[in-house]
């Protein structure tokens, strides 16, 4: 069913094209400098957005894709931004943070940023797939909040928070759910099953983002929501993927 599910949104439904103006908007993208990140900001700026802030953990690859940004597209030096975050720090988080507050504005916070790995690292005292992927991502989300909140009531607008998510997140086992101590028991070196972390962490966020939306309800002044891309090409699984996978992502991936 999955499977099946999958085939027919990759090669079937077709996602229209985005026409919605955002001139005046300011846009942060995290993990803007590469793959999805890199595309949306693409997009963004053929909408004519105003700022587009790349949030990246490279300041040197931010700029880079900043440069290839401005040659693609017929705007001044000021409208796309480079800003350092690294989502395995919990300090890097709150630092950016304290620049972002200072926005005058903030139309959209897209947390596009994430790892996959197959590889059992620490960071910030838990498992590096949920401080990235979980923990900072959230922490971020509910730190800009009130930025968003501020932007709506101010301007009169409707600002979005997206996560990007992952299908995957529909093969996870997750079996420590029945534990007294979710996030320690993902945090045990021993019982990690590395394979099942990144759908792990997908699910987290969607199950975050729809206990939020249920608790503050469909009037709330920003559209938070999770979003599922599909099979697309990207440097996210360069450490995990088999070479076979390697070679059909390149293949049927969407790559814009």
């Amino acid at each position: 069913m999955f499977a099946l599910r999958q085939l027919h949104s990759q090669f079937v439904v077709k996602v229209p094209e985005p026409i919605t103006s955002f001139e005046g908007k300011t846009i942060i993208i995290t993990g803007g400098n590469t793959g999805l990140g890199f595309e949306a900001a693409k997009y963004y700026l053929k909408l004519k957005a105003s700022r587009v802030i790349l949030a990246c953990r490279s300041l040197e690859k931010a700029d880079k894709a900043k440069l290839e940004l401005e040659q693609s597209f017929p705007i001044s030096g000021h409208i796309v931004e480079t800003w350092q975050v690294d989502l395995s720090s919990y300090a890097s988080v709150i630092q950016f943070y304290e620049k972002a507050r200072s926005l005058p504005r903030l139309d959209v916070l897209l947390l596009n940023a994430g790892i996959m790995t197959k590889e059992y690292r620490v960071a910030e005292d838990n498992e590096s797939t949920i401080t990235v992927n979980v923990i900072s991502t959230f922490l971020m989300a509910f730190l800009l909040m009130s930025k968003l909140k501020e932007t709506a009531s101010f301007f009169g607008t409707t600002p979005h928070l997206t996560v990007v998510s992952s299908d995957l997140h529909f093969l996870s086992d997750f079996s420590e759910w029945k534990t007294d101590d979710i996030f320690a028991s993902l945090n045990d070196k021993k019982s990690a099953r590395m394979n099942d972390r990144y759908n792990v962490s997908k699910l987290i966020e969607i199950l975050l983002v729809r206990h939020f939306v249920s608790v503050h309800g469909t009037n709330y002044p920003v559209v938070f929501n999770t979003v599922q891309p599909g099979w697309c090409q990207s440097n996210l699984s360069t450490e995990i993927a088999t070479p076979f996978q390697k070679k059909v992502g390149g293949l049927h991936g969407k790559n814009n």
